[in-house]
Protein backbone atom coordinates (compact mmCIF):
# COMPACT_ATOMS: atom_id res chain seq x y z
CA UNK A 1 0.00 0.00 0.00
CA UNK A 2 1.39 3.43 -1.05
CA UNK A 3 2.07 5.12 2.29
CA UNK A 4 0.75 8.78 2.91
CA UNK A 5 3.74 10.81 3.32
CA UNK A 6 4.98 12.57 6.81
CA UNK A 7 4.34 15.82 5.51
CA UNK A 8 0.23 14.72 4.48
CA UNK A 9 0.01 12.98 7.58
CA UNK A 10 0.93 16.10 9.72
CA UNK A 11 -1.32 18.15 7.16
CA UNK A 12 -4.85 16.02 7.61
CA UNK A 13 -4.63 14.30 10.58
CA UNK A 14 -3.36 16.81 13.01
CA UNK A 15 -4.89 20.89 14.24
CA UNK A 16 -3.28 22.37 11.44
CA UNK A 17 -6.04 23.00 9.10
CA UNK A 18 -7.71 24.39 12.29
CA UNK A 19 -4.92 26.54 13.29
CA UNK A 20 -5.31 28.21 9.82
CA UNK A 21 -8.33 28.75 10.05
CA UNK A 22 -8.40 30.22 13.68
CA UNK A 23 -5.76 31.89 13.90
CA UNK A 24 -4.06 32.71 10.10
CA UNK A 25 -7.00 34.05 8.56
CA UNK A 26 -8.07 36.81 11.17
CA UNK A 27 -3.98 37.35 11.87
CA UNK A 28 -3.67 37.81 7.77
CA UNK A 29 -6.84 40.51 8.24
CA UNK A 30 -5.83 42.08 10.84
CA UNK A 31 -2.53 42.98 9.06
CA UNK A 32 -4.92 43.82 5.77
CA UNK A 33 -6.47 46.79 8.52
CA UNK A 34 -3.01 47.80 9.39
CA UNK A 35 -1.38 48.30 6.41
CA UNK A 36 -4.43 50.24 4.74
CA UNK A 37 -5.71 52.60 7.34
CA UNK A 38 -3.31 52.72 10.00
CA UNK A 39 -0.08 52.61 8.14
CA UNK A 40 2.53 52.11 10.78
CA UNK A 41 5.72 51.97 8.64
CA UNK A 42 4.59 55.05 6.36
CA UNK A 43 4.65 53.46 3.55
CA UNK A 44 3.47 54.97 0.21
CA UNK A 45 0.90 53.66 -1.61
CA UNK A 46 2.70 51.57 -4.00
CA UNK A 47 3.72 49.76 -1.47
CA UNK A 48 0.44 49.27 0.35
CA UNK A 49 -1.00 48.47 -2.67
CA UNK A 50 1.54 45.51 -3.34
CA UNK A 51 1.41 44.44 0.09
CA UNK A 52 -2.51 44.43 0.13
CA UNK A 53 -1.95 42.28 -2.88
CA UNK A 54 0.43 40.14 -1.24
CA UNK A 55 -1.99 39.50 2.21
CA UNK A 56 -5.09 38.98 0.38
CA UNK A 57 -3.35 36.18 -1.92
CA UNK A 58 -2.19 34.46 1.17
CA UNK A 59 -5.48 34.59 2.79
CA UNK A 60 -7.31 33.28 -0.20
CA UNK A 61 -4.56 30.67 -0.43
CA UNK A 62 -5.43 29.87 3.34
CA UNK A 63 -9.14 29.79 3.02
CA UNK A 64 -8.91 27.75 0.03
CA UNK A 65 -6.82 24.80 1.74
CA UNK A 66 -8.71 25.11 4.46
CA UNK A 67 -12.05 24.46 2.64
CA UNK A 68 -10.39 21.57 0.68
CA UNK A 69 -8.92 19.95 3.60
CA UNK A 70 -12.98 19.61 5.12
CA UNK A 71 -14.14 18.02 1.66
CA UNK A 72 -11.17 15.92 1.66
CA UNK A 73 -11.34 13.91 5.23
CA UNK A 74 -15.17 12.93 4.77
CA UNK A 75 -15.50 9.90 7.11
CA UNK A 76 -16.18 6.38 5.23
CA UNK A 77 -20.04 5.38 4.85
CA UNK A 78 -21.02 2.94 7.52
CA UNK A 79 -22.01 -0.68 6.24
CA UNK A 80 -25.64 -0.59 6.08
CA UNK A 81 -27.99 -3.90 7.24
CA UNK A 82 -30.41 -3.60 4.07
CA UNK A 83 -32.24 -6.94 5.34
CA UNK A 84 -34.83 -6.12 8.20
CA UNK A 85 -37.68 -6.60 6.16
CA UNK A 86 -36.38 -10.11 4.48
CA UNK A 87 -36.85 -13.73 6.92
CA UNK A 88 -33.43 -14.87 5.90
CA UNK A 89 -30.12 -13.95 4.82
CA UNK A 90 -27.77 -15.65 3.64
CA UNK A 91 -24.19 -15.32 4.34
CA UNK A 92 -21.02 -17.53 2.32
CA UNK A 93 -17.90 -17.93 4.13
CA UNK A 94 -16.13 -17.14 0.80
CA UNK A 95 -17.40 -16.10 -2.59
CA UNK A 96 -17.44 -20.01 -3.15
CA UNK A 97 -17.57 -21.15 0.44
CA UNK A 98 -20.05 -22.57 2.53
CA UNK A 99 -23.34 -21.06 2.96
CA UNK A 100 -25.24 -20.15 6.20
CA UNK A 101 -28.67 -19.16 6.26
CA UNK A 102 -29.26 -16.64 9.50
CA UNK A 103 -32.65 -15.79 10.37
CA UNK A 104 -33.30 -12.06 10.52
CA UNK A 105 -35.22 -12.17 13.73
CA UNK A 106 -32.66 -13.88 15.22
CA UNK A 107 -30.04 -11.05 14.02
CA UNK A 108 -31.87 -8.07 15.09
CA UNK A 109 -31.86 -9.91 19.45
CA UNK A 110 -28.52 -9.45 19.20
CA UNK A 111 -25.32 -11.22 18.50
CA UNK A 112 -25.65 -14.77 16.40
CA UNK A 113 -22.95 -16.79 15.27
CA UNK A 114 -22.88 -16.49 11.70
CA UNK A 115 -19.97 -19.32 11.27
CA UNK A 116 -18.46 -21.80 14.24
CA UNK A 117 -14.79 -22.20 13.58
CA UNK A 118 -14.21 -24.64 16.02
CA UNK A 119 -11.97 -24.34 19.31
CA UNK A 120 -14.16 -21.59 20.35
CA UNK A 121 -13.25 -18.97 17.79
CA UNK A 122 -16.44 -17.94 15.37
CA UNK A 123 -17.67 -15.34 13.84
CA UNK A 124 -20.55 -13.10 15.14
CA UNK A 125 -22.72 -10.51 12.86
CA UNK A 126 -25.23 -8.50 14.50
CA UNK A 127 -27.01 -4.94 13.58
CA UNK A 128 -27.19 -1.59 15.68
CA UNK A 129 -28.96 1.65 14.59
CA UNK A 130 -29.16 0.12 10.92
CA UNK A 131 -25.61 -0.85 10.97
CA UNK A 132 -24.19 -4.15 10.15
CA UNK A 133 -21.06 -5.53 12.32
CA UNK A 134 -19.34 -8.55 12.25
CA UNK A 135 -16.78 -9.35 15.10
CA UNK A 136 -13.79 -11.67 14.17
CA UNK A 137 -10.67 -13.17 15.12
CA UNK A 138 -8.03 -11.99 12.30
CA UNK A 139 -4.31 -13.62 11.89
CA UNK A 140 -1.49 -12.14 10.00
CA UNK A 141 0.10 -15.63 11.24
CA UNK A 142 2.08 -13.59 13.71
CA UNK A 143 -0.50 -11.69 15.88
CA UNK A 144 -4.30 -12.05 16.30
CA UNK A 145 -6.40 -8.77 15.42
CA UNK A 146 -9.46 -8.09 16.95
CA UNK A 147 -12.24 -6.83 14.80
CA UNK A 148 -15.13 -5.66 16.90
CA UNK A 149 -18.28 -3.68 15.57
CA UNK A 150 -15.67 -2.99 12.56
CA UNK A 151 -13.04 -1.70 14.32
CA UNK A 152 -9.91 -2.91 15.15
CA UNK A 153 -6.82 -2.10 16.65
CA UNK A 154 -2.53 -2.83 16.06
CA UNK A 155 -0.20 -1.41 17.81
CA UNK A 156 2.88 -0.58 15.86
CA UNK A 157 1.22 -1.67 12.35
CA UNK A 158 -0.40 0.39 9.60
CA UNK A 159 -3.14 -1.58 8.91
CA UNK A 160 -6.00 0.42 8.01
CA UNK A 161 -10.07 0.05 7.22
CA UNK A 162 -12.73 1.39 4.37
CA UNK A 163 -16.45 0.69 3.81
CA UNK A 164 -19.24 1.95 2.43
CA UNK A 165 -22.93 1.00 2.61
CA UNK A 166 -22.11 -2.09 0.73
CA UNK A 167 -18.55 -3.05 2.00
CA UNK A 168 -16.13 -3.34 4.67
CA UNK A 169 -12.68 -4.27 4.23
CA UNK A 170 -9.38 -4.35 6.42
CA UNK A 171 -5.76 -4.36 4.59
CA UNK A 172 -2.22 -4.88 6.06
CA UNK A 173 0.67 -2.79 5.52
CA UNK A 174 1.21 -3.89 2.31
CA UNK A 175 -2.28 -3.46 1.22
CA UNK A 176 -3.37 -6.73 1.04
CA UNK A 177 -6.76 -7.60 2.12
CA UNK A 178 -7.10 -10.06 5.08
CA UNK A 179 -11.14 -9.13 6.25
CA UNK A 180 -14.28 -8.71 3.82
CA UNK A 181 -17.59 -8.01 4.00
CA UNK A 182 -19.40 -7.45 0.60
CA UNK A 183 -23.13 -7.60 0.26
CA UNK A 184 -23.59 -9.32 -3.24
CA UNK A 185 -27.27 -8.27 -3.18
CA UNK A 186 -30.21 -8.08 -0.52
CA UNK A 187 -29.97 -10.68 1.62
CA UNK A 188 -26.68 -12.20 0.57
CA UNK A 189 -23.46 -11.43 2.18
CA UNK A 190 -19.92 -12.76 1.39
CA UNK A 191 -17.10 -12.70 4.19
CA UNK A 192 -13.63 -13.24 3.31
CA UNK A 193 -10.83 -13.48 5.83
CA UNK A 194 -7.72 -15.33 7.60
CA UNK A 195 -9.03 -16.53 10.64
CA UNK A 196 -7.77 -17.43 13.76
CA UNK A 197 -8.46 -20.94 15.02
CA UNK A 198 -7.35 -22.40 18.44
CA UNK A 199 -5.58 -25.02 17.02
CA UNK A 200 -4.64 -22.97 13.08
CA UNK A 201 -6.22 -20.98 10.81
CA UNK A 202 -9.36 -20.51 8.83
CA UNK A 203 -9.14 -18.87 5.26
CA UNK A 204 -12.66 -17.49 2.88
CA UNK A 205 -11.82 -16.27 0.09
CA UNK A 206 -12.47 -17.06 -3.69
CA UNK A 207 -11.29 -20.38 -3.67
CA UNK A 208 -13.64 -21.65 -0.95
CA UNK A 209 -13.05 -21.82 2.87
CA UNK A 210 -10.03 -23.79 3.96
CA UNK A 211 -8.44 -24.92 7.10
CA UNK A 212 -4.62 -24.59 7.43
CA UNK A 213 -2.79 -26.22 10.41
CA UNK A 214 -0.42 -24.23 12.83
CA UNK A 215 0.48 -20.53 11.82
CA UNK A 216 1.24 -20.64 8.01
CA UNK A 217 -1.15 -18.65 5.88
CA UNK A 218 -1.17 -17.44 2.04
CA UNK A 219 -2.64 -14.58 1.27
CA UNK A 220 -6.45 -13.75 0.59
CA UNK A 221 -7.66 -15.00 -3.56
CA UNK A 222 -9.37 -11.64 -3.32
CA UNK A 223 -9.15 -8.03 -5.05
CA UNK A 224 -9.18 -5.65 -2.87
CA UNK A 225 -12.42 -3.47 -3.07
CA UNK A 226 -11.29 0.24 -2.15
CA UNK A 227 -8.33 2.63 -2.40
CA UNK A 228 -6.29 3.71 0.31
CA UNK A 229 -4.94 5.25 2.74
CA UNK A 230 -8.90 5.61 3.48
CA UNK A 231 -8.51 9.21 5.24
CA UNK A 232 -7.52 9.97 1.75
CA UNK A 233 -10.36 8.19 -0.41
CA UNK A 234 -12.94 7.48 2.18
CA UNK A 235 -15.50 4.69 0.14
CA UNK A 236 -13.79 5.35 -3.00
CA UNK A 237 -13.23 2.05 -4.84
CA UNK A 238 -10.72 0.54 -6.48
CA UNK A 239 -10.80 0.80 -10.46
CA UNK A 240 -13.60 -1.57 -12.05
CA UNK A 241 -15.19 -2.59 -8.81
CA UNK A 242 -18.78 -2.59 -8.73
CA UNK A 243 -20.38 0.15 -6.18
Amino acid sequence: MARASLVERIWYETSVPVFLERFMLPALAAVLVAVILLNPFKLDWQQQGSLAIAVVAVAYFVGHTVHKTNRRVQMPAVLAFEEAALSDMSVFLGANGIEISLPVKRLLRGPAYAANLGNGSGIKMYTENGVLYVDATLTDGQRHIEIRKNTFSVTGHSYDKNSSRNAFEVVNERGEPIFQIIRRSAGIIVINGIFAMGDGIAIADNQGLERLPGSAIRPLAVTRIFRYPSWQYPAEYESGQPR
